[in-house]
């Protein structure tokens, strides 16, 4: 027999654009509509104020099996740290959709899961039809505190300044999101690097950053012209389902003739990051595959001080050292002719590490000497040590 489900969608409501989507897929589901306010009647702000987790169902057309059968048995949200049951007569018996409140709702009586968050965080949206497990996830973003330092500010300031890596200009140039991406797991490993005076350990908390990305094919017609591919005439507005994101990318994605992907930057599509619509303006010519990226950024819970940027860029730049010189094809062994005669690669590692163990060098010496200066501060404030 067909699964009742093809999958669900989760969506964080906390502005009136965002219900109006959640109502147009349960419409779109074929979903019971009196349960539901008519946007029209929400208060402005309401949303702001109140925000929503709405699930809604994605049917199965084939599904063909008893209406009992198709009752939810368990619904939970959760997130890196918790689980959050909901609290909600209601979750046996909906059918195609299905809403509690973040946090606590207004009044007892209606549904909510309980769950708080004051950082940026994922929450992903389990729910159990009998033996079958549907999970879908919804990024919830919460402002930084004023003057907070962010990783990207770090990043770009100090750490690719001491990398100067064209790679990574060239990615950040073609396709911001993507570079940050790929650039903060560098950062995400080189956090603990500074370690020194060992206070900085905690010190150094931080809201994670997050991302996501969306694929979309422009709808091809059946009147083509003769001369070449049809294109749209109106703007396209895409419902990506990716809100509360910073930043978003959008490149076109083609092949070379050996099958390599190329992915051109395309500059002109609107990001809503309330609705996680994304605009087309008219003219896409069918057929064509977009490539879109979603990135938040990482933010520090507490000061971070130009001296610590630049310890951290430094890091940033031992990390990135590691694993340039560690790469697998470079140190493996090499099959020489009289074709081919690649530099001696003995020389090469040996070089490469002592380059490595340098830059380690130079950053535990700017740790030792922040150290001292933290210390040589703190005795002159009359306390045990002071970050500077």
């Amino acid at each position: 027999m067909e699964a009742p489900l093809v999958g669900i969608h989760a969506y964080y409501i906390n502005a009136k654009p965002v219900y109006a989507e959640f109502l147009q897929d349960i419409q779109n589901n074929g979903g019971d509509m009196s349960p539901w306010e008519p946007e029209s009647d929400i208060a402005d702000g309401f949303f702001a104020a109140n925000p929503w987790v709405g699930i809604v169902v994605q049917k199965n057309p084939a599904y063909i099996g008893a209406a009992a059968e198709y009752q939810t048995q368990f619904v939970v949200m959760s997130d890196n740290e918790k689980i959050y049951p909901v609290t909600a007569p209601s979750t046996t018996t909906f059918q195609t959709a299905f809403a509690a409140y973040f946090g606590n709702s207004p009044t007892p009586q209606e549904d909510s899961f309980g769950a708080s968050s004051k950082k940026t965080n994922m929450f992903d949206v389990s729910i159990s039809y009998g033996d079958v497990q549907y999970q879908d996830g919804f990024l919830r973003a919460v402002k930084p505190k004023q003057g907070a330092t962010s990783w990207s500010d770090i990043v770009t300031k100090y750490g690719t300044v001491f990398v100067d890596d064209i790679r990574m200009k060239e990615l950040f140039e073609n396709n911001p999101a993507k570079f940050f991406e790929e650039t903060f797991y560098y950062m995400g490993a080189a956090i603990p690097r500074f370690n020194l005076p060992h206070q900085m350990i905690s010190y150094l908390s931080y809201t994670s950053p997050y991302f996501a990305n969306y694929q979309w094919i422009v709808p091809t017609t059946e009147d083509n012209p003769v001369d070449g591919n049809a294109v749209t005439s109106e703007p396209t507005t895409l419902s990506t389902l990716k809100t509360g994101y910073e930043i978003c990318s959008v490149v076109i994605y083609t092949q070379d003739q050996f099958g390599n992907p190329i992915e051109t930057p395309y500059t002109q599509a609107a990001y809503d990051s309330v609705t996680g619509t994304v605009t087309f303006p008219a003219g896409l010519t069918e057929g064509t595959q977009f490539n879109l990226y979603f990135a938040t950024d990482g933010y520090f819970d507490n000061k971070i001080t130009d001296e610590m940027k630049r310890i951290l860029g430094l890091a940033f730049q031992l990390v990135w050292e590691n694993r340039f010189s560690g790469e697998w094809l470079a140190r493996a062994a090499k099959i020489t002719d009289k074709s081919f005669a690649p530099p001696n690669e003995a020389n090469w590692t040996r070089a490469q590490e002592e380059k490595r163990r340098w830059i380690e060098s130079s950053l535990n010496d700017e740790m030792w000497r922040y150290e001292q200066n933290c210390y040589a501060q703190g005795a002159l404030n009359g306390t045990g040590i002071t970050l500077i």
